[in-house]
């Protein structure tokens, strides 16, 4: 299974792994870099490959078969978000809005892990999820006890 180390895409591998209860010394891992991957793939010197478009659409267009996308760990509590994009016209009407997103998840996060018990249970109120499912979460991003 290839994947692009150092990444979110790695995380979420670790964390497919782990979700779906997969046996890790069965799975062999091999980092490479998006488009290496592609090209390992087309010389059929993989099997597998976990990344993000547009590499993900390459290795379908070759006679891959998409079985897992990150968006499906959110049923087991992982959240995990690549990038934010806005459009240049949309930052010019709204200058500095594109640097306040990320700021505000980075300190929501931090938030978190200060007192996981208050926010944990403040985002499940907002949410209208369990709070167990947010506690779950919490969890896995490294906050002991979160409710």
């Amino acid at each position: 299974m290839a994947y692009p180390p150092n990444s979110t895409a790695a995380y979420a591998l670790e964390a497919a792994i782990s979700a779906n209860k997969l046996d890790r010394s069965k799975i062999t891992l091999l980092p490479l870099r998006p488009a290496e991957m592609v090209a390992a793939w087309k010389r059929g010197d993989i099997d597998a490959g976990y990344v993000w478009a547009p590499f993900a659409q390459e290795l379908e267009s070759s006679g891959g078969h998409q079985v897992f996308a990150t968006k499906d760990l959110q049923k087991d509590g992982y959240l995990i978000y690549n990038n934010y994009v806005v459009r240049k016209a949309f930052a010019e009407q709204y200058p500095g809005s594109s640097e306040r997103l990320p700021a505000r998840a980075s300190a929501e996060s931090r938030r978190i892990q200060e007192r996981p018990g208050k926010r944990c249970r403040h985002r499940c109120e907002r949410s209208g999820r369990t709070c167990h499912h947010r506690c779950q979460y919490a969890g896995r991003a490294g906050v002991p006890n979160a409710c």
